[in-house]
């Protein structure tokens, strides 16, 4: 499975807006500090504007600029937005059905890892995206 930037990006995007409150910002603008194609970015501004964290503008004066519910949203919530929820892709191997302890050993490691990922979903649900700041 590829990594994905989808909420690594969505946070830049969020940071941008932050750092550049009231102004109406072009996403060419912010391709240059990402060095993600500016399509990439529109896709993503575009689910930012459709759970209502970003504002967007049409035409000569547009751009895009934070909404004030992007200040609430945990990094969970982002994450939610962008469909980008998958934090661990460990695989696990098949074990030989007939074996006990393969069979015991996967079954192990499958809770463990999902009791890893719920501890990590309540972190995010408790941080807030523009707490993150530098």
């Amino acid at each position: 499975m590829s990594k994905s930037t989808r909420l690594s990006t969505a946070a830049h995007i969020l940071f941008y807006l932050e750092k550049n409150p009231g102004k109406r910002v072009k996403i060419d603008d912010i391709a240059r500090t990402t060095r993600i194609h500016p399509s990439r970015l529109r896709q993503i501004c575009s689910l930012l504007v459709q759970r209502g964290l970003v504002k967007s503008y049409k035409g000569a004066r547009g751009g895009i600029e934070a909404h004030p519910a992007a200040k609430k949203v945990s990094v969970y919530e982002l994450a939610q937005c962008v469909d980008d929820i998958h934090f661990f892709t460990l695989t696990l191997h098949e074990p030989e059905p007939s074996s006990k302890l393969g069979v015991s050993i996967v079954a192990s490691l499958t809770k463990y890892f999902k009791d890893c990922e719920k501890q990590v979903i309540q972190f995010m649900k408790e941080t807030k995206v523009l707490d993150l700041i530098p």
